[in-house]
């Protein structure tokens, strides 16, 4: 999701502003490049400054703590817009009337459920893909999101990226949770011991990452 940090700079006179848009690196920036940065500067005339990161919400914190915000756009996982934008390090786009979609749907219905914020809008939907080594298993590789957390069939070091989003709903996944069910389980503390249990198994041999091209 795109975001602006609070307090980012403004300009006056209907001039366009010098914008720094922040995104992550490697095959997904460059085609934020094809499909957003180049068309904007070929339709504005205005270049814009990139600038990259790994994630999380410190970086937009300290900025705008320090009063000296950098970044006018940046693109956020959905957990950390949530988290900036309860913080209030994030300006409400609320009262931003956005354009109607390319049929004339009305903005608010030509989003998907969950892609609109009050600090923030969706620009993809995504999925996690598993990968492994088959020099590793030969003709009995992994197969499900149970086989990521069976240290014993699948023995060896887990790699996840440095970010909780979704691994609890992995582990309870993985330990026969109904998709339906996930959520529900996890506001309770028993659903939250329970992925916490599952998740023991693969601790000794974690390995976090966060940029792409680890």
């Amino acid at each position: 999701m795109s975001a602006s940090p609070l307090s980012a700079q403004d300009a006056g006179g209907g001039t366009i502003p010098n914008l720094t848009f922040t995104s992550w690196t490697g095959p997904y920036m460059r085609s934020q490049m094809l499909g957003f940065v180049r068309p904007y500067e070929a339709a504005t005339g205005q270049r814009l400054t990139v600038a990259h990161y790994n994630g999380g919400i410190d970086e937009i914190r300290d900025q705008v703590e320090s009063a000296n915000v950098i970044w006018d756009v940046v693109d956020l996982t959905q957990a950390d817009l949530l988290r900036a934008c309860d913080a209030g390090l994030l300006e409400d786009i609320s009262d931003i009337e956005l354009p109607d979609g390319s049929d004339g749907t009305p903005a608010a219905e030509d989003f998907v459920a969950g892609a609109l914020s009050p600090c923030g809008v969706g620009v993809i939907e995504w999925a996690t893909a598993f990968a492994y080594s088959g020099a590793a298993f030969g003709d009995s590789p992994p197969s499900g999101i149970a086989d990521f957390f069976d240290v014993e069939t699948y023995p060896g070091a887990r790699a996840i990226r440095n970010d909780p989003t979704v691994i609890m709903e992995w582990a309870l996944m993985a330990d026969g949770v109904a998709r339906d069910e996930v959520y529900p389980l996890l506001e309770t503390e028993e659903g939250v011991a329970r992925a916490f249990d599952v998740m023991e198994a693969i601790r000794p041999g974690l390995q976090l990452w966060s940029a792409g091209r680890e």
